[in-house]
């Protein structure tokens, strides 16, 4: 038990330093954002082969021109390994770094729950961050290090060597990375539209955008404190939804886990991962996440979910894993 704890502390250190009650984050707007001139997306890799459940990273970019975000706030960061968690990507001072301090991103990223033979491997891409950049910027304004790796199996928590890199930047002008929103009036107050409509100057158009949500309606015997979980579906279905100028799905988690997710979708697939301190019961809803259809409304036996990891707030597997299902689409 003690061994498992260890890891756990690891992570909880790193959300309770962002979160004042290590709660749902919102996500913030880059203070740079509004004279950035570039959307630099940095991905992140682990270039030797090597096997570890946790691990933290950090992104350096005192010579950069530009940032992550504002101190505290959190990175636009992405998982890029296909059986990853990414804990969040923390900004640890910006413009008002004092002395001694450096322009640093922390990014976490873990499995979950580790049992003999299931950690991550690599070599592999492990991640993906938004940098907004006033000016030109190239590999060199950045520096990657691999702060702290361990590996839990059957036995005590082992300490990891690994390396990390900056595998690519990628540039492209602000103005490729937004779009215009539709306002919605006070002509609309009141009105209630169907489930891929939205109210428009007062009348309810088909805009393809629904919500899917995502539950376990299976009891579960103890708290959880992890939950990780794939959905395929086919790619001329639609896609699921990110905000414009950002890399992570747009997904809410629901209203009774305290806790934090993290939500990635590419070639038909969407990843989710949660975790969560204090544990969170189920059944119940675990995220809603938008998704815009290309033709029809989406049904629920369109998607084809597994669990790919769960775990109690004990880093204890669950045996067998809790099943998610889709719930509703709306």
């Amino acid at each position: 038990m003690g061994a498992h704890k260890a890891v756990q502390t690891v992570i909880l250190v790193l959300c309770c330093s962002a979160w004042s009650a290590c709660g749902e984050a919102v996500d913030s707007v880059p203070a740079g954002r509004a004279t950035a001139r570039l959307a630099c997306d940095l991905t992140v890799t682990v270039p030797t082969e090597a096997q570890f459940t946790v691990a933290q990273l950090r992104i350096h970019y005192d010579d950069a021109p530009g940032d992550f975000g504002p101190r505290g706030t959190y990175a636009e960061c992405a998982s890029l390994h296909p059986d990853a968690t990414l804990f969040r990507g923390v900004v640890s001072c910006d413009d008002d770094c004092t002395i001694g301090e450096s322009r640093i991103v922390q990014i976490q990223v873990g499995r979950g729950v580790s049992t003999e033979g299931l950690g991550l491997t690599t070599p592999s891409p492990i991640a993906r961050c938004r940098f907004f950049a006033t000016s030109e910027v190239d590999r060199g304004a950045f520096r990657v290090e691999a702060a702290d790796a361990s590996f839990v199996n059957e036995g005590p928590v082992g300490p990891v060597s690994i390396d990390a890199a900056l595998d690519r930047v990628n540039c492209r002008p602000m103005d490729e990375t937004t779009s215009s929103t539709t306002t919605t009036t006070e002509s609309c107050a009141g009105t209630v539209c169907d489930a891929g409509e939205e109210c428009i100057g007062g009348v309810c158009e088909h805009t393809g955008l629904y919500s899917v949500d995502f539950e376990v309606t299976e009891v579960v015997d103890r708290l959880v404190g992890a939950l990780q979980f794939r959905a395929n579906f086919d790619p001329e279905l639609g896609e699921f939804v990110r905000p414009p100028g950002l890399i992570k799905v747009r997904c809410d988690l629901a209203g009774h886990i305290n806790g934090f997710h993290s939500a990635g979708a590419d070639d038909g697939e969407l990843r989710v991962g949660v975790i969560s301190g204090p544990g969170f019961a189920l059944p119940g809803d675990v995220v809603s996440c938008s998704f815009l259809a290309t033709g029809r409304a989406p049904e629920a036996r369109d998607f084809e979910i597994e669990t790919v990891d769960s775990s109690d707030v004990s880093i204890v597997a669950f045996d067998p894993k809790p099943r998610v299902i889709v719930g509703g689409v709306r």
